[in-house]
């Protein structure tokens, strides 16, 4: 059965994660290996649809970050983050606002928090490299 919940509007809203396709896709993997690495490369090397596989990667990757300390820090190159912005973007501009309750303002607010510090460390960063060449 797939979970709806209403939006504001009282519209029914569709869940990916609530899908028995993705579910089943979840016991896959699970059944397949304790490592989510390995998980994941046997879900692509199977065919696995890019949605569900990205869905799986979302979660899983949310579920490990809970798991380490908060101040650790990731590295990632300019064009990771470019690339990743875009993909932000266009979230963005299709993101609609009849979400359920809470859901919109809470993606909203993480991403403005998130492109913010993009934004002031692309700046940064910038004169940084310029005091240097100067």
């Amino acid at each position: 059965m797939i979970f709806r919940q209403k939006n504001k509007l009282g519209l029914d809203t569709y869940r990916h994660l609530d899908q028995q396709d993705y579910k089943d896709l979840v016991s896959k993997a699970n059944a397949h290996s304790d490592s989510v690495v390995t998980q994941y490369r046997h879900l692509k090397n199977i065919g696995t649809s890019k949605k569900l596989l990205l869905q799986f990667l979302a979660d899983q990757a949310q579920y490990k970050m809970v798991e380490i300390p908060r101040d650790i820090t990731f590295e990632f190159t300019a064009a990771e983050l470019e690339w990743m912005l875009r993909s932000i973007k266009d979230l963005v501009n299709h993101l609609q606002e009849d979400l359920p309750d809470g859901v919109y303002e809470y993606n909203f607010n993480r991403i403005e928090d998130f492109l913010y510090k993009c934004l002031a460390g692309a700046e940064r960063k910038k004169w940084e490299r310029l005091r240097r060449e100067t």
